[in-house]
């Protein structure tokens, strides 16, 4: 029990908070005059479907590109042949211009560190 406490009171302090809020929010609610049209109520309901379908397809694309290793760090050999196929040429030397930027060294698991 006693490891359980700071748990146990977090979650009597959250409860409280959410029970003032609620409390003061159906206070507020009721003491207005305000009324909403159907055509309000139901671009509330479209507006709260819609936030929930997108953010669950957000989470669902985020789970799948990281279970098929789209979230891999880029290997050295691909950011090398990136910076050989993207290189230009000086215009008035004819020389190859570097990129400003290095890449750093390759990682031990043949992997960058980013």
């Amino acid at each position: 029990m006693r490891r359980h406490l700071p748990t146990l009171l977090t979650a009597a302090a959250l409860l409280g908070l959410l029970a003032l809020a609620v409390s003061f929010t159906i206070n507020a609610w009721t003491r207005t005059a305000a009324s909403m049209s159907i055509h309000g109520w139901i671009a509330l309901g479209l507006g709260i479907v819609f936030s929930v379908v997108i953010g669950c397809g957000l989470m669902v694309l985020m789970f799948y590109s990281s279970r098929r290793g789209y979230d891999d760090a880029v290997s050295f050999t691909m950011i090398a042949a990136w910076t050989r196929a993207t290189a230009s040429v000086h215009a008035n030397t004819g020389e190859p211009v570097r990129p400003a930027r290095r890449v750093p060294p390759a990682h031990p698991s043949g992997t960058m560190s980013l």
